[in-house]
């Protein structure tokens, strides 16, 4: 709408009575206008719903309009008011009861998802077996009797066994039990002392050459050779007497070889050991051996 070129009120008069006569074709249903209706939405304890404007009460609010726009009524006429509230103190729970008459909501079936994986179930057996069982005998381990050496798994400081009943043992010792032959196989060490051709008491069965002499003033008293003999340290005892070796095991003993002293000499798996056995305080403070 557009009123242009009147002069003091004139204008505000046109503007009303076309405003007047749209309010009134709306109201009498012959014409349209856009006009904002609340709609209300209370929230109480038994539910919630929608009030909706009945057709009469929207027609009586436009007439208002009207002959408020057209200067027809004096009084000022009401705006809406929007409602407000909250759900406090309301029930947040629906029982089943109010839901049960309703049409659709019946529900169905669970359906299967999309990768959905079967339920889980206990496996069962596939078939029928059938099968005699025959329990092992008693296990008895290593026996010195039927136990048998497997030479391959054989090492410096271990032995392994095949048993009788089917089972292995192995032995392992802090120190060597076998050497090496000149083969290249490997055999127990034996450090009983024996006494050779030359009268020196040596070892059974060893690598190492280890050998004692026959009498306690020889100059070679011990000797150590290594197992091709390129290698070989002796010692003597400086002022021993000419006593003879008594031999035990692995060991000679050379007693009195120095007054009140005993020396006696120990052939040892890797070598040899010397220990001195005093007879009184007297019997000396410092030995020599070169």
């Amino acid at each position: 709408m557009r009123v242009a070129g009147r002069a003091g009120n004139g204008w505000r008069s046109v503007l009303l009575r076309q405003l007047g006569r749209r309010v009134r074709r709306v109201a009498t249903g012959t014409g349209m206008l856009a006009l904002a209706v609340p709609l209300a939405w209370p929230s109480g304890a038994g539910g919630q719903h929608l009030d909706v404007p009945s057709a009469a009460s929207v027609r009586s609010g436009l007439v208002r309009l009207a002959d408020f726009a057209s200067g027809q009524s004096s009084p000022t006429p009401s705006v809406p008011v929007q409602q407000t509230g909250t759900a406090a103190g309301g029930k947040h729970l629906v029982p089943g009861s109010q839901t049960q008459g309703l049409k659709h909501a019946t529900g169905h079936a669970p359906g299967k998802g999309k990768g959905q994986l079967p339920s889980w179930a206990a496996h069962g057996p596939s078939g029928s077996a059938s099968g005699t069982f025959t329990a092992r005998g008693p296990v008895r381990g290593f026996d010195a009797a039927t136990s048998t050496p497997v030479a391959s798994e054989t090492s410096a400081q271990s032995d392994l066994y095949k048993n009788a009943d089917g089972s292995y043992t192995r032995k392992v010792w802090p120190a060597p039990v076998n050497y090496q032959t000149s083969s290249g196989s490997w055999a127990p060490i034996d450090p009983t002392l024996v006494q050779g051709s030359a009268g020196r008491w040596q070892e059974k069965a060893n690598a190492l050459a280890v050998s004692f002499a026959a009498s306690g003033s020889d100059k070679t008293l011990g000797a150590l050779a290594s197992a091709d003999g390129s290698q070989q340290v002796s010692f003597s005892l400086t002022g021993a007497g000419n006593v003879a070796a008594s031999a035990s095991g692995s060991s000679v003993t050379y007693p009195g070889i120095l007054p009140g002293t005993d020396v006696t000499e120990t052939a040892t798996p890797d070598g040899m050991s010397e220990s001195l056995t005093l007879d009184s305080a007297s019997a000396g403070t410092s030995w020599t051996f070169r």
